[in-house]
């Protein structure tokens, strides 16, 4: 989770650890990866953050829940996201890429799924990622399952709202009740590696059977409550701040050229970046089946391409210091009528958006599908003398649909069409929490109301207490 640990660094150096944090990623352990592509000064940044599947660090009590090394050889990239921080639009967003993506392998090779590329090492990944994407790759983090699970219980666990009863029988995860659940270190990989997840509604367990594209869905909800509870726990806390750096100089490796220096620099431009401003992409794809490997996912064109566009080259804000529009105008959106139209095709979508859209203060004038599917960005269009409630609906949207004016819009005053790219409605509303219980597993479990689900979050999904 190289995204937590350049927040970890961020907390230090608010902390006033300067020479202390030097000393300590002096000691960060180095590899050597030809392919590395200089990044230059002042220009976005673009950080390869690999979790790694090998299980040589794992404690003898893991090897039923994960397997030993000796049972699984070598390593494969179990996570892979792409970690874009750009300075001019003082932004920072993640491309996932799904572990079963079916691309040419850098080298030579014959085409392979992506993790794959991994077990000879982090040189042949990053070659073929600029090879197929022609995303440059600046600077390359992983970390192992041992990391991991000293992240999480460096800042003391984490909570995470479960709507039902889970499980996973693979990954070890076992929730056994629905409610806002403290997760261990230990409890919270089973969550991240979950990708046979089942829940329990009425009475029969369900099958989620998007495997890698749920995990990645849950994912990324799992970086923002762990970015939230890593920030809060080392401001307060200098002994957990000092308790999280000694945990990734201890289980992260880095490339030759991510020196102090430099990692100092990217934490500079990363400190402001809060979890709700966090923008998150998937590389959109199509199931296959490859004769010799199986079921797996090809890049679906041109989609693809337009999502890594638009994840390379964020809009830049007119204000400074945000990702929100430069003027959020003086209005409420009290009595402001939206209508929510699905113009990604992911199903349920107009529907999730709209109970977002509504928990924010917006009138709900109606859900559909858009008259064009296959939309990326999201449009907040307007009817005549709308324009400030648009911007209004725009800033609940952090800055990432753009807004425009619609003369022949009737039944509402606006329309929100949604695209593939979209994160939700960042409402200024606050979520209840409450204090645990006792449950088993790593976990306790006492009933909470859940914070909004993100858009791309189902209903079974867990998220923030």
């Amino acid at each position: 989770m190289g995204a937590i640990a350049l927040v970890t660094v961020a907390v230090l150096l608010l902390g006033g650890a300067y020479v202390y944090l030097r000393v300590r990623l002096d000691q960060v352990h180095r590899l050597a990866i030809a392919h590395i592509t200089a990044a230059a000064a002042g220009a976005p940044t673009n950080v390869l953050v690999v979790g790694s599947d090998s299980r040589a660090t794992l404690g003898r009590g893991q090897s039923p829940q994960f397997g030993s090394a000796n049972q699984v050889v070598g390593q494969r990239s179990d996570v892979t996201f792409i970690l874009h921080i750009d300075p001019r639009s003082k932004q920072a967003s993640i491309l996932s890429l799904p572990r079963d993506l079916f691309v040419p392998i850098a080298g030579g090779r014959s085409s392979n799924r992506i993790n794959s590329a991994y077990n000879a090492g982090p040189d042949q990944l990053v070659q073929t990622i600029q090879d197929d994407f022609a995303i440059p790759i600046n600077h390359f983090v992983q970390m192992n399952f041992d990391g991991f699970q000293g992240l999480v219980n460096a800042v003391g666990g984490i909570n995470m709202y479960f709507p039902f009863p889970s499980k996973d029988k693979f990954s070890g995860l076992n929730i056994p009740q629905a409610g806002c659940t403290h997760l261990n270190g230990n409890a919270a990989l089973s969550v991240a590696r979950s990708r046979d997840f089942e829940y329990l509604e009425n009475g029969v367990w369900h099958f989620d059977g998007n495997g890698d594209l749920s995990r990645i869905r849950r994912q990324h909800v799992f970086i923002r409550v762990l970015m939230k509870k890593a920030i809060s726990s080392g401001l307060g806390n200098p002994a957990t701040a000092n308790a999280l750096v000694g945990q990734a100089v201890k289980d992260v490796q880095v490339d030759q050229n991510l020196d102090t220096g430099t990692i100092l620099g990217l934490v500079n431009r990363f400190r402001t970046v809060g979890p709700n401003d966090l923008v998150t992409y998937t590389l959109p794809t199509i199931p296959v089946t490859r004769s010799g490997y199986g079921a797996v996912l090809v890049p679906r064109q041109p989609q693809d391409s337009q999502v890594i566009s638009q994840f390379l080259n964020p809009p830049v804000p007119s204000s400074p210091g945000g990702s929100a529009p430069a003027s959020v105008p003086q209005v409420s959106p009290r009595g402001v009528t939206v209508q929510v139209l699905n113009g990604s095709g992911m199903a349920g979508q107009a529907h999730r958006a709209a109970s977002e859209v509504a928990a924010a203060g917006f009138q709900v004038a109606g859900t559909g599908d858009n008259a064009t599917m296959g939309h990326v960005a999201s449009v907040v269009r307007y009817g005549p003398g709308q324009e400030a409630q648009a911007k209004l609906l725009q800033s609940e949207l952090g800055g990432s649909a753009s807004i425009q004016a619609d003369p022949n819009l009737h039944g509402s005053d606006l329309a929100l069409v949604t695209g593939t790219a979209f994160t939700g409605v960042h409402s200024s509303g606050s979520a209840s929490t409450s204090s645990p219980g006792t449950s088993a597993s790593g976990a306790s479990a006492a009933p909470a109301p859940p914070a909004p689900a993100a858009p791309t979050v189902e209903p079974y999904d867990p998220r923030a207490c």
